[in-house]
């Protein structure tokens, strides 16, 4: 089942033309990094990423403006505090991604470069810790089965963010920044399965309900782009970096069409 664009409310248009212009920023500034390799053009590329930054903060702000108002209107315990835990743990990721940078900064500043992936690999095992327990909780200690709480506003965004940062930076300098990269990536691919995990929170009635071609394609973007993205991560670890690129390009560009039919899936 789908909706026309003309169907949307007015928030949601907006939401998704932003959507549209900051998809089409990325890809412009990404190829102006990794084909035309202006990375020494620092003030136009300052500018351009401001300017994306802005729209996207814009995004994020319109995106979160619907699912929290429908929030006040939500009746069942449980289902309220299950997306108070989603919100938690995707706060505490996004918060401990930010901190991690700081300490690898920090540490590349005192040249102690041989501690950089024990900091690296503990900070995301640390939130793939938080991710079982968030699961656990909302699975096994909450009353009744929560309702639908696959949220792409949420959830699909900030992983978003976090990818799209980290392949700005890793073609920017990837020498350099290419550890940032594996945070920020591998923070996003946490959230996106959380989000995928989130799908069996949907009962029968709305399965049926959002069936389609659309939902399919949906669905399909997200598994490819998570199956890729470790297969991204396992070409980097492995110095494959060809191959990593290719797979982590499959996986920005599937996250991001996913991201951009959601509106456009009734319901």
């Amino acid at each position: 089942m789908t909706q026309s664009f003309s169907d949307m409310c007015i928030i949601c248009k907006s939401h998704f033309i932003l959507t549209c212009i900051l998809m089409a920023g990325l890809l412009t500034l990404i190829i102006l990094l990794d084909y035309y390799k202006l990375q020494k053009k620092k003030l136009l590329i300052g500018i351009f990423v401001g300017i994306l930054v802005a729209i996207g903060c814009a995004v994020f702000g319109l995106g979160l403006v619907e699912p929290i108002m429908d929030m006040g209107e939500i009746t069942d315990i449980s289902t309220y505090f299950a997306i108070l835990i989603i919100g938690a743990l995707v706060a505490a990721i996004l918060i401990i991604s930010v901190l991690t940078f700081i300490v690898l900064e920090r540490m590349r500043a005192k040249n102690l470069k041989k501690s950089l992936y024990p900091v690296l690999f503990s900070a995301i095992g640390f939130m793939g810790a938080l991710l079982v327990t968030a699961v656990i909780l909302i699975t096994f200690t909450l009353p009744n089965p929560p309702k639908n709480l696959h949220l792409a506003p949420f959830i699909g965004f900030p992983a978003l963010l976090l990818l799209s940062i980290g392949t700005i930076m890793v073609i920017y300098n990837e020498e350099k920044l290419v550890i940032y990269h594996g945070l920020t990536a591998g923070s996003s691919w946490l959230l996106t399965t959380l989000n995928i995990l989130l799908l069996f929170s949907m009962s029968e009635f709305e399965m049926t309900e959002f069936s389609g071609v659309l939902h399919t394609f949906h669905i399909l973007c997200g598994a490819i782009g998570l199956i890729s993205g470790f297969l991204s991560a396992l070409f980097g670890i492995s110095g494959q970096r060809k191959l990593a690129k290719l797979s982590g390009y499959i996986t920005l560009g599937c996250w991001w069409t996913a991201y951009v039919v959601a509106p456009f899936i009734a319901g």
